[in-house]
């Protein structure tokens, strides 16, 4: 029967790195030379497992987000190969090993059953890298080439000898481990198939353009602009009932926009005529325009700007992220950046871009960093109250 031990939150596990479909995850195991040494008897070969974790694809913004839905779910796998037996007599007791066939090796396995590890659209890419972190931080397996397509059935990898681990050697030497995959997504464009999608007509010839307009839009600023009621009113339910008559707007050939700047109606506008969200927008107009398009009801501009929100998102601006997400109560933000916070923490404290959390607030993340793969911990980051 095969042996397996669980390492569990004792070992600090974190997720390094969250950088659009490439995706790196370290785990860290402490007195490797204890697990060893402390392996039970067996006949077959014993296992040992990090904490499940999982490898995100692009930022998940959408406010009606399934975190479960969007992720690759994974462990790694030691496999010490080999038996081991204790032989007792009268006056002592001793381990034999089959050091002819005491391996390790090192796998990447999925723990979801239903998990479809390749799709017709995209393929998995891996490779390894362990670290002996003490005491001389030396790398004992690195592979040089480039990543290989990930196949379950050929994902494990030999580490040699399990004697060359130790240092000089020793079994009794304490060895800790930093064990590192690097897992990347690529899109297989040629098979690539787009999700259906309304083929709306661009009306971008006819925006803001004086012969084919019936209304102008002014601002406190003095800037206006010229749009159309029938192809506002057929691609928007807002300003459809802004026209319908029961409004006052609907009689008028010019409307006031109060509260509301210029160029952020102007982007608001320009979306319902090409159905496209402007390129370059930063934070600051993202934020608006999400505020902007949430009022008047634009579910498919408010989901393109959260998404934008997660892919312009940086250490810099990490914690305005956060920040905006709690206060739209926005699920989909606030997992992003919360995630981003997690796999970014070490250059976000110093860079000391976490000034408005509080003291609470930190120690949570740092909670989260350290049992992020726990049970329950996914509710646990939606709950955290970021805002002072």
């Amino acid at each position: 029967m095969q042996s397996q031990t669980n390492l569990n939150n004792n070992d600090d596990n974190s997720l390094l790195k969250f950088d659009n479909k490439e995706f790196i995850y370290t785990w860290r195991i402490k007195d490797f030379q204890d697990y060893y040494n402390d392996m039970p008897d067996r006949k077959n070969d014993y296992y040992i497992f990090s904490e499940r974790f999982s490898s995100p694809g692009p930022h998940i913004t959408q406010s009606n987000f399934d975190p479960q839905s969007f992720i690759y779910k994974w462990r790694l796998r030691l496999r010490i190969h080999g038996y081991r037996d204790t032989i007792n007599s009268y006056y002592y007791s001793y381990t034999m090993y089959d050091n002819k066939n005491n391996k390790i090796s090192l796998n990447l396995i999925p723990y979801d059953e239903e998990l479809k590890i390749t799709e017709d659209n995209q393929e998995i890419n891996y490779k390894y890298e362990i670290i002996r972190s003490h005491p001389d931080n030396r790398i004992i397996f690195q592979q040089e080439n480039e990543m290989e397509i990930y196949e379950q059935k050929s994902s494990e990898k030999s580490l040699g000898e399990i004697i060359n681990i130790f240092p000089d050697q020793n079994i009794n030497s304490r060895t800790d481990l930093r064990i590192r995959v690097y897992i990347k997504i690529i899109e297989k464009k040629s098979h690539m198939k787009p999700p259906p999608k309304l083929l709306l007509p661009h009306f971008i010839d006819y925006f803001d353009n004086g012969y084919f307009s019936d209304i102008n839009f002014t601002f406190d600023c003095g800037s206006n602009i010229k749009a159309s009621k029938i192809i506002l009113a057929s691609r928007s339910e807002y300003f459809k009932t802004m026209f319908n008559g029961k409004w006052k707007e609907s009689k008028e050939s010019k409307i006031y926009i109060k509260d509301t700047k210029y160029k952020i109606f102007r982007h608001l506008l320009k979306y319902i005529y090409t159905n496209e969200l402007d390129e370059g927008l930063n934070l600051d107009e993202l934020k608006d325009l999400y505020i902007e398009s949430d009022l008047r009801n634009l579910e498919e501009l408010r989901k393109m700007v959260a998404i934008s929100i997660g892919e312009i998102m940086n250490v810099e601006n990490w914690e305005q992220v956060l920040k905006f997400g709690y206060e739209i109560d926005n699920e989909g933000i606030k997992y992003s950046a919360t995630l981003f916070g997690i796999n970014n923490w070490e250059e976000i404290c110093a860079k000391k871009q976490h000034k408005e959390l509080t003291l609470d607030n930190i120690l949570s993340l740092k909670l989260i960093l350290l049992n992020f793969e726990n049970t329950g911990n996914h509710k646990r980051i939606i709950n955290i109250s970021i805002i002072k």
